[in-house]
């Protein structure tokens, strides 16, 4: 193998790697909008429990 074959091997590679972390980088912002969106969620259903608690306690 000659150092140009080499090279063409070794940009494939790279280039197929890019495309992975590109894709795993993808997922991983996906991610990190559903944990935000679960944080959101997490935050609401307290204070509705707050509420809910407060309407109880009323006479």
């Amino acid at each position: 193998m000659n150092k140009k074959e080499s090279y063409t091997e070794y940009g494939y590679r790279g280039l197929e790697e890019i495309k992975h972390l590109r894709e795993e980088i993808k997922l991983l912002k996906e991610e990190v909008k559903l944990m935000k969106q679960a944080q959101v969620l997490r935050k609401e259903n307290r204070n509705l429990k707050k509420i809910n608690k407060n309407l109880k306690s009323l006479p």
